[in-house]
């Protein structure tokens, strides 16, 4: 019998290194046969790739007209006596307006954040220039005079059309 093992090696020693050695050899054919397993579970769910890329389809949209300015500045609260008055002493009153008046909620001017993105939402609806940051500025640091802006705008709004995309 020819032996893989040396033979100053007790009879014990050598079949310990046997048993081994069979069992490396069986725990990687194990490995092997789970390997072979799962790349025939994933060779069955090949049939399922999409094989195409859906087209590319580029869209322009056009401007109706070219952007425009707020009517009044943020600081002219006093050109409309009624939006001032109303802005001061019951802005909560004014703010629910404006926003149904935009056909959102009357409450939404009371989620945090939802003032900036009622503004964002009139400047877009009425072609305004501006961004998103300078909505925040306005509406952070003078929440009042915002709120009038965005009421004599509406206001000035009913007599020109909206641009909606």
């Amino acid at each position: 019998m020819c032996s893989v093992f040396p033979y100053n090696m007790t009879k014990h020693q050598r079949f310990k290194g046997l048993i081994n050695f069979r069992l490396r050899q069986s725990s990687t054919s194990v490995h092997t046969s789970r390997r072979r397993i799962l790349h025939l579970e994933a060779m069955a769910f090949q049939s399922n790739v999409v094989n195409s890329q859906p087209p590319i389809v580029t869209q322009y949209t056009a401007t109706a007209g070219r952007s425009s300015v707020w009517s009044t500045n943020v600081c002219d609260c006093c050109e409309d006596c009624g939006i001032c008055l109303c802005g001061a002493f019951i802005p909560c009153i004014l703010g629910c307006k404006v926003a149904q008046d935009n056909g959102d909620s009357c409450c939404l001017p009371f989620l945090p954040g939802a003032m900036i993105a009622l503004r964002t939402s009139i400047r877009s609806k009425y072609n305004i220039e501006g961004s998103v940051c300078d909505d925040w500025v306005i509406m952070a640091c003078l929440p009042l005079c915002g709120l009038c802006q965005l009421a004599r705008e509406q206001k000035m709004g009913m007599n020109r059309s909206p641009t909606n995309f």
